[in-house]
């Protein structure tokens, strides 16, 4: 499984999103914050021009200065706050030259990081390059169990989104790879300049956009509980009502900020999101179907395997037109 998309900061000014999801891009992963723990200047707007153009927010990456754990606390914390209860991944972006003489203190420093981000139950992971990895971080690969996303450029040329690697020189490391970041060099209509190009190996995580009705996570009938909801489906996160909810799934609107209404008895309780909903019960479906919720780490060819089935057969049951793309949270039919 391979889903290509970008990586982007301030550094890449204002960005055409529309171009950019014309021109094959599946995911994004934007900069949330700057050294001063400000929010990165583009990120808002990254965030909502994604959300657009229907692109996933697959992460948000925090270049780090950390050399303590008190200042690792301090980062993540801040980070939630940017996120204002949004739920994309987080990386922690661990590369500059002030944590290269940390030793095992670095490794603490990840993984307190790492609680605070999974505390407030969004998915964790470190983002470096290859041979940072090897030198600072190989040594103490038993103390860490989280996914990496890392860094290495085989070539030096330009690289349209559609271009691919040589597999061969894929990162080999000794955690999960989650993605790899393989050119700085990359050109994508909409984007001014260079840009990061990388391949993602596993499910993509969809908090900020939604599926068509047909691929949506979860469908007409299905009951919902939600530790928060909205008025409408276009409220901002601002406007949540934090308040827990249960009723069945009466409508599902794609390309909004709250794709989901609920209620009950025929009476709308409110609109929610991915991020909103804490479990869900599967009751209105016949007992002969059999059905899987993607998870973080999950790929098409995995789950095939896990079932034993094909991913033919579960491109089929469940409308998926590109098997390298599913989204964590989707609900797949089985059999």
């Amino acid at each position: 499984m391979k889903v290509k998309g970008i990586d982007v900061s301030s550094y890449q000014e204002v960005i055409d999103w529309g171009k950019v999801a014309a021109a094959g891009v599946q995911f994004a992963i934007l900069k949330v914050i700057r050294k001063d723990l400000n929010p990165d200047k583009c990120f808002e707007a990254n965030y909502t021009g994604c959300t657009e153009a229907n692109i996933p927010v697959q992460g948000v990456y925090n270049y780090s200065y950390a050399t303590t754990v008190e200042k690792a606390k301090s980062d993540a914390a801040k980070v939630l706050e940017i996120l204002a209860g949004r739920k994309p991944m987080v990386w922690l972006d661990v590369e500059d030259n002030c944590q290269k003489g940390l030793g095992e203190a670095l490794i603490n420093i990840i993984n307190t990081y790492g609680d605070v981000i999974r505390g407030a139950g969004l998915e964790f992971g470190v983002y470096t390059g290859l041979a940072f990895y090897n030198t600072y971080i190989k040594p103490y690969a038993d103390k860490l169990s989280h996914p990496f996303w890392i860094a290495r450029y085989p070539s030096s040329k330009e690289m349209a989104i559609t271009d691919n690697p040589a597999d061969s020189k894929r990162p080999d490391i000794l955690h999960l790879l989650h993605g790899w970041q393989y050119t700085s060099e990359g050109s994508v209509p909409g984007i001014s300049g260079n840009v990061d190009l990388n391949e993602l190996y596993v499910a993509v995580e969809t908090g900020n956009v939604m599926p068509d009705p047909e691929t949506a996570a979860h469908r007409v009938g299905e009951e919902i509980t939600v530790s928060s909801y909205y008025a409408s489906s276009t409220d901002p996160i601002e406007k949540a009502i934090i308040k827990k909810a249960s009723g069945t799934v009466q409508r599902v609107k794609p390309g909004t900020h709250n794709p989901y209404c609920f209620g009950k008895n025929g009476v709308a309780v409110g609109w929610c999101n991915e991020g909103d909903i804490r479990s869900a019960g599967t009751a209105e479906r016949p007992e002969s179907i059999q059905v899987y919720t993607v998870q973080s780490g999950d790929t098409l060819s995995g789950i095939a395997k896990e079932y034993s089935t094909t991913v033919a057969k579960l491109q089929e049951l469940n409308a998926i037109k590109n098997a390298n793309l599913i989204y964590v949270g989707q609900i797949l039919k089985i059999q």
